[in-house]
């Protein structure tokens, strides 16, 4: 909560989905009330230009005292769709991946970095050298090959990790990986 002349005011993290700009307007003349109100409400827009979406997401997700979702029809077709493994969003993929994480607390780091880096250099190396020593290609453009194919769709996987029922700890490791 933030102090404001001994008084604490709760911080709020508005997510929302970029509908049209009539919508991004309604939400940031909401977030003007919540503000007018006494509550330190918190929006994308208004964030350091020099901070990426995902980290101004992870940040106020965890500095939070509420986070308030506004829902269209919009936006709830896309989580609709990521949830049944269709085409998707980032919309409900970061969220879900943002609150599991907040939820771990930190603790799947070490796997997490595992994955992401070894993990993926083993995976180029034995493609590009598989595909190097197949075909009549140049040891560079095979690891080059390698590398591109080594990398995880994360939306596809965890669609699949969900009709799986895989635990959730493993599908976050996975997501934060990709």
């Amino acid at each position: 909560m933030t102090e404001n002349n001994n008084h604490v005011n709760p911080r709020v993290f508005i997510s929302y989905s970029w509908d049209s700009p009539e919508h991004k307007l309604w939400v940031e003349s909401l977030a003007g009330e919540l503000r007018n109100c006494g509550i330190d409400a918190r929006l994308d827009s208004w964030r350091d230009e020099s901070q990426s979406i995902d980290d101004f997401m992870m940040i106020e997700l965890e500095r939070a005292d509420y986070v308030v979702v506004i829902c269209t029809p919009q936006f709830k077709r896309k989580i609709v769709e990521n949830a049944e493994g269709g085409a998707g969003t980032a919309s409900g993929f970061e969220m879900g991946t943002a609150a599991a994480l907040r939820r771990s607390r930190g603790k799947d780091i070490i796997p997490v970095l595992t994955l992401a880096v070894p993990a993926l250099l083993i995976s180029t190396a034995l493609v590009g050298v598989g595909l190097w020593w197949l075909l009549p290609v140049d040891l560079i453009v095979a690891l080059l090959f390698g590398a591109l194919i080594s990398a995880t769709d994360p939306v596809a996987v965890i669609a699949l990790f969900k009709e799986l029922g895989t635990p959730e700890r493993l599908t976050v490791m996975v997501a934060c990986q990709s």
